[in-house]
Parts: structure tokens; C-alpha cells; sequence
């Protein structure tokens, strides 16, 4: 028997009720410190079952955070390879589709990058060319308002890449679609570009509506 378990015993001994014996308290002391050390011991099981849970969920959170991001990335690869088939279903026709609208571009360039002082300010999908005019184009599997609205902008750093090479011909635009929904169609021709949808198995320039005229840089 230790000293501060003896010391305690006597204690209790010294209050407890008459006709209990130093044995009974002894033993009631033995019977508290055994639950406390099984309330201990349960707890530090508790405590490891806890532990392992949360081993368990930082693993299935780490492999759900690379399964996301491998889903991203592979998406990420099936939007550009959408992508890249639109450009070329679209790319091939539209010399000749802006032909018969009296339009003779003699020149094309596709994945068009603009830079000045080595810095990339703009990307044109198309870019075609002849005396008079420079067209850009973005092409989109589907066009929305928005990517009208990023290609006007677009339009506006090629003026400022071409008036600083002294480029004096007129920039217009166009912007083309897989699918193209009316309200972006007409979105389009309000801000002056001309708009290029599919057609069955070939492409078309969109009806343009009574009186307009494409917008210049």
C-alpha cells in the first residue's frame, strides 16, 4: 500500500459512518480507483476509435479532392477538344461564307495572337485579312451574351495592336457557334458583328437584319 492511498483511507476512515471498518473504506477506495482507471481506459479507447475515424475521413477527403480534380482536369481536356472540333468545323467555310456577302478576304490565320512589347494583349480564334479590312472572329461551341461581350473587347485591344504597327485598314468582327441561341443572335448584330450558326452539316451566316452594319474599329 502506498503512503497517499494509506493517508487517503485513514482519512475517509476517520469520517465515515460508526460500524464501518477501515477494510470497507479501503475497499470502497479500490472499488472507485478500479472504476476510474476503466473510465480512463474507455475513454483512451474512445479516443483512439475517434482518431482512426478522422485517419479515415482526412484519406477519403484527400482521394475525393484528387478524384474532383483529376474530374476537372479531364473535363477541363474534353472542353478543349470540343472546342478545337468546333473551330475546325467552323474555320474552313467562312472564306467562302463572307465571300457572298462581297467580303474577299485573300488571307486567314487561325489561333491569331496580338502582342505588344512582348506582351500578349488578345487571341483571335480566326483572323482574316485583305486590303481593306481585318476580321476577327471567336468561335464558341456555345456562344453566349457574355462571350459577345469578351469579344468586343477583344476587338478593341487588336485596333490598339494595329494602330500601333500603322495598320489603317478597318477591323470588323465576327463571332460564330455550334449553338447559338436567337437572343444571342441578335445581341450580336445590335453591337455590329456579324454571326456565324450551324447549318445542318455546314455552316451559315446568320440572316442579318433590315439596315445592318457592322461595326468598325
Amino acid at each position: 500500500m502506498d503512503n497517499t492511498t494509506e493517508k487517503t483511507a485513514v482519512k475517509h476512515a476517520a469520517y465515515t459512518p460508526q460500524g464501518s471498518t477501515f477494510e470497507m473504506v479501503w475497499d470502497a477506495l479500490m472499488e472507485d480507483r478500479r472504476r476510474m482507471e476503466e473510465a480512463d481506459r474507455r475513454q483512451k479507447e474512445a479516443d483512439k476509435r475517434f482518431n482512426r475515424k478522422l485517419d479515415r475521413l482526412d484519406k477519403n477527403v484527400a482521394q475525393t479532392t484528387k478524384s474532383v480534380n483529376e474530374l476537372s482536369k479531364n473535363i477541363g481536356g474534353l472542353n478543349n477538344t470540343l472546342g478545337l472540333l468546333t473551330e475546325s468545323f467552323f474555320a474552313p467555310d467562312l472564306l467562302a461564307k463572307f465571300d457572298d456577302l462581297g467580303l474577299y478576304f485573300h488571307e486567314m490565320t487561325r489561333d491569331k495572337s496580338f502582342r505588344i512589347e512582348k506582351q500578349y494583349i488578345a487571341e483571335a480564334d480566326v483572323f482574316m485579312e485583305n486590303d481593306e479590312y481585318t476580321m476577327a472572329v471567336e468561335i464558341k461551341t456555345k456562344l453566349t451574351s457574355d462571350d459577345v461581350d469578351r469579344h468586343l473587347e477583344r476587338m478593341a485591344k487588336i485596333r490598339i495592336y494595329l494602330d500601333r504597327r500603322e495598320d489603317g485598314r478597318k477591323l470588323i468582327g465576327a463571332v460564330a457557334g455550334g449553338t447559338v441561341p436567337g437572343k444571342v443572335i441578335a445581341y450580336a448584330h445590335e453591337k455590329g458583328l456579324f454571326v456565324v450558326v450551324q447549318s445542318g452539316e455546314a455552316v451559315k451566316i446568320a440572316d442579318l437584319p433590315e439596315g445592318f452594319k457592322p461595326q468598325e474599329w
